[in-house]
């Protein structure tokens, strides 16, 4: 579905903005605390303190308030995230890498009802590619990882990069949905960048560099 598609109108004056983020804002915590599936336009509606006909001014169906959210809260993670992902620094990889993870942890948290538990009840969202979070993760690691290639001895750059994007975002987005309570924040985190540091680097990296 194009970008476009989510909005029947977008709002041009100062109150029809407060009245479309009273909408958004409704549905997410519906979504939240009925699930997607439950949650209706008149629900939304009642939420949010607007008649149905003002829903409809600005959304065609349920599923466009959805790909709306998704929209914003990508821009919103991709904003975020972009100085990391985009310009780690100069330091080596076993100091900065475990940094880009918990930046991305952060922000898969901090988004955890539209990023994670929205996308896994409307699959379409997925194809949402121009406003996608995963998508300047999957760019902006190829290019950083790029800069220490000359150290992947076992591995070529694709395969590299195939093996970090699925541990970090399926790892990450595993353990938030799981929230296991005998494994800390603290440890998954340290785990996570040591075992991919170990997969990639040609000499397992220094346990003095990972220590929290």
């Amino acid at each position: 579905m194009a970008p476009s598609e989510s909005w029947r109108k977008k709002p041009q004056q100062a109150r029809s903005r407060l009245t479309v983020e009273a909408i958004l804002h409704a549905a997410e915590a519906l979504f939240v605390t009925h699930g997607y599936e439950a949650t209706t336009l008149e629900r939304i509606a009642e939420k949010a303190g607007v008649g149905i006909g003002s829903v409809y001014d600005y959304f065609t169906n349920k599923h466009a308030i959805a790909l709306t959210l998704y929209e914003l809260t990508s821009q919103q993670a991709a904003l975020d995230s972009r100085k990391l992902l985009i310009d780690p620094g100069i330091e080596d990889i076993e100091t900065n890498l475990p940094k880009i993870i918990r930046g991305v942890y952060q922000c898969y948290r901090d988004h955890q009802s539209i990023l994670i538990d929205l996308v896994d009840e409307v699959v379409e969202l997925r194809a949402a590619e121009a406003y996608s979070f995963e998508r300047l993760i999957y760019r902006a690691s190829f290019m950083y990882l790029q800069i220490y290639e000359d150290r992947f001895a076992q591995h070529d750059l694709q395969s590299a990069h195939a093996y970090l994007i699925l541990m970090v975002t399926s790892t990450i987005k595993q353990y938030i949905k799981s929230a296991p309570t005998q494994l800390s924040e603290e440890d998954f985190l340290a785990h996570l960048s040591r075992t991919i540091l170990s997969h990639l680097l040609a000499e397992p990296p220094s346990p003095l560099l990972l220590r929290h």
